[in-house]
C-alpha cells in the first residue's frame, strides 16, 4: 500500500478515534459489527476506515501469535554499539538486523549505546549463538544483554491520541 502525505492526529474526529481503538481491539471485527459499535451506518463506516488506511493512520493487519506455542518464550534486551557511525555503516548494520529473524525490534538510540535490540529465543543455547551473532557483525564493537525474567505488561496497541 503507498503511503500518501501524513496527516497529523489533529485530523482525527471522535469516529476516527472509536474506530482505531475498536480495530486494535479486533482487527478481524465485520464492517456491519464495527458500524454498530461506533454508531454509524456501514457504508459511511468503511469509508472511514479507507480514509484512516489511505492516510497512514492503519498501516495493516495481524494476528498475534503465541511464541510460547512456537518456542521463543524467551526474551532478552540487547545493547550495541558501532565502532563508527558513518551512514553507509548504519546501513549495513540495519541490513544484518533486518535478516536476523530473532531480532524483532531494534531501535537506535541516545545514551551510551547506539542501538537497543530485543530478540526472542527458545533456550540459552540460541540466545548464545544470537548474541555470537550479533557480536559477530562489522563494526560492532560492544554488546550488553539482559534476559526479561517476567513480562509485567505488553501492548500491541498504538496509545491513542485524547486517551
Amino acid at each position: 500500500m503507498k503511503r500518501q502525505k501524513r496527516t497529523k492526529h489533529e485530523d482525527l474526529d471522535r469516529i476516527d478515534i472509536l474506530i482505531l481503538k475498536t480495530l486494535q481491539q479486533n482487527g478481524r471485527i465485520s464492517w456491519v459489527d464495527l458500524a454498530e459499535k461506533i454508531h454509524l451506518s456501514a457504508s459511511p463506516c468503511l469509508e472511514r476506515v479507507k480514509r484512516l488506511e489511505q492516510k497512514g493512520f492503519i498501516r495493516g493487519y495481524t494476528a498475534i501469535l503465541d511464541e510460547h506455542l512456537l518456542g521463543f518464550s524467551e526474551i532478552a534486551f540487547v545493547y550495541l554499539s558501532l565502532k563508527d557511525m558513518q551512514r553507509a555503516r548504519i546501513r549495513d548494520f540495519r541490513r544484518n538486523i533486518a535478516t536476523m529473524g530473532s531480532v524483532v525490534e531494534c531501535y537506535a538510540i541516545t545514551g551510551d549505546y547506539d542501538f537497543f535490540l530485543k530478540i526472542q529465543f527458545g533456550d540459552l543455547n540460541q540466545m548464545r549463538s544470537i548474541i555470537s551473532s550479533l557480536q559477530g557483525l562489522p563494526n560492532v564493537v560492544r554488546c550488553n544483554s539482559s534476559i526479561a525474567v517476567e513480562k509485567l505488561e505488553s501492548k500491541v496497541a498504538v496509545r491513542l491520541p485524547f486517551d
